[in-house]
C-alpha cells in the first residue's frame, strides 16, 4: 500500500544481479572496473529496450532492476576515484558541489514540463540524456557533500547523530511519508503554506525527521521487530542449565 517503497524489492533484485556478475567475472578473470563499465552498458540498454508494461508493471520492478544495476556498476568501477577525491582539499569539494548545483539546476530548466514523465518505479524516463544528466550531476552533489561532511563531521560533533540517522535511515523512510503530508505540512497549510515554498517544506522535512527519531525511539523500545531488530532473547538459569 506504500507505493513510495517500490525501490526495496528493486533493489534486492539488483544485489542478486550484482552478486552473480561478480561471480562470473571472478571466473573468467577479468578487469573488475573495466568488466562493470562494459556490463552497465548491457545493463541500461536491457532496461531501456525491454517492452513497457503499462498496467501492471514487472515483478519486483524487475525492467527497472537493470537500470538501477547499471548505476551500481558504475559506482563500483568509480569507487577508487572516489577515495581520491576523498583526499583532496576542501576548495575542491565546493568547486564541485557548485559545478553539480549547476548542471542539476541545467539538468531541470531543460526538462521543463518534461520532467513530471521521469518515474523510474515505472520505467519511465524521458528524455534520456537530460535523464542521465540529472543522475550525474545529482549523484556527484551528494557525494561532494558526503566528502566535506566527513572532514568535519568530528569537529562539530555531528559524528553520533549521523550516524544514528544513517543506521535507521530504512525506519524513517517507513514513518517519514504520513508525518510529512498529513502531519507537518498541513500545519503549514492552516497558514496558507504548500508544498512548493522550498523553505517550509525544509523546515516541515526537520520537524518530520525529529518526530521519526521520537517514534523509533518508541518502536526500539517496545517492538524492535518492526523496524527489523531481532533482539537476543533473555538467557534464564534453570537448576544450573542455560535456557535461551
Amino acid at each position: 500500500t506504500l507505493t513510495s517503497l517500490w525501490y526495496i524489492p528493486c533493489l534486492f533484485l539488483v544485489r542478486l544481479e550484482i552478486h552473480l556478475l561478480f561471480q562470473l567475472f571472478q571466473k573468467i578473470k577479468v578487469n573488475y572496473i573495466i568488466a562493470s563499465v562494459m556490463a552497465s552498458v548491457f545493463s541500461f540498454a536491457i532496461g531501456f529496450i525491454l517492452p513497457y508494461n503499462e498496467v501492471r508493471g514487472y515483478f519486483w520492478c524487475f525492467d527497472t532492476s537493470f537500470v538501477a544495476l547499471g548505476f551500481a556498476l558504475l559506482g563500483y568501477a568509480a569507487k577508487g576515484l572516489f577515495d581520491k577525491l576523498c583526499e583532496v582539499q576542501t576548495v575542491w569539494h565546493i568547486l564541485g558541489i557548485i559545478v553539480s548545483v549547476v548542471g542539476l539546476a541545467l539538468g531541470t530548466v531543460f526538462q521543463k514540463d518534461n520532467l513530471s514523465l521521469a518515474l523510474m518505479c515505472d520505467n519511465v524516463y524521458g528524455n534520456l540524456i537530460l535523464f542521465f544528466w540529472n543522475a550525474v550531476f545529482g549523484s556527484m552533489l551528494i557525494m561532494f557533500i558526503a566528502m566535506i561532511v566527513s572532514k568535519y563531521i568530528e569537529r562539530f560533533r555531528l559524528a553520533e547523530p549521523i550516524i544514528y540517522i544513517g543506521q535507521n535511515t530504512f525506519a524513517i523512510y517507513l514513518l517519514h511519508k504520513p508525518i510529512l503530508q498529513k502531519l507537518a505540512m498541513n500545519f503549514f497549510g492552516l497558514f496558507g503554506f504548500d508544498a512548493f515554498n522550498l523553505g517550509i517544506v525544509i523546515i516541515a522535512s526537520f520537524i518530520t525527521l525529529l518526530v521519526c527519531i521520537w517514534a523509533m525511539r518508541i518502536i526500539e523500545k517496545y517492538i524492535p521487530q518492526f523496524l527489523g531488530k531481532f533482539p537476543e532473547p533473555h538467557v534464564k538459569v534453570v537448576e544450573n542449565a542455560e535456557e535461551a
